[in-house]
């Protein structure tokens, strides 16, 4: 079993391999007018308290932190928050 950090080299989207930060970045820049979208229909408002599970890049959870306001409470978790 790899140790916490180090690249599993069996999985081929590995947070750990160097290209990783920039295939966040791709994947944001691809879905996150989807993701406001959802948040839009759900009707995610000031004052929602929000879990963004497997958060990865910081563009959702600054998106629902927005989406709540001041009044609101986002939690973003990740299985590696190092990646």
């Amino acid at each position: 079993m790899p140790t916490l950090g180090a690249p599993d080299h069996r999985y081929l989207l590995d947070n750990a391999r160097v290209e990783a930060g920039k295939r966040f970045g791709w994947l944001a820049e691809l879905f996150d007018g989807v993701t406001r979208g959802l948040f839009d229909r759900l009707g995610v408002r000031a004052g929602w308290r929000c879990w963004a599970v497997g958060a990865g890049d910081p563009s959702t959870p600054v998106a629902l932190a927005t989406a709540v306001g001041r009044t609101g409470y986002v939690l973003a978790s990740d299985i590696n928050p190092a990646g």
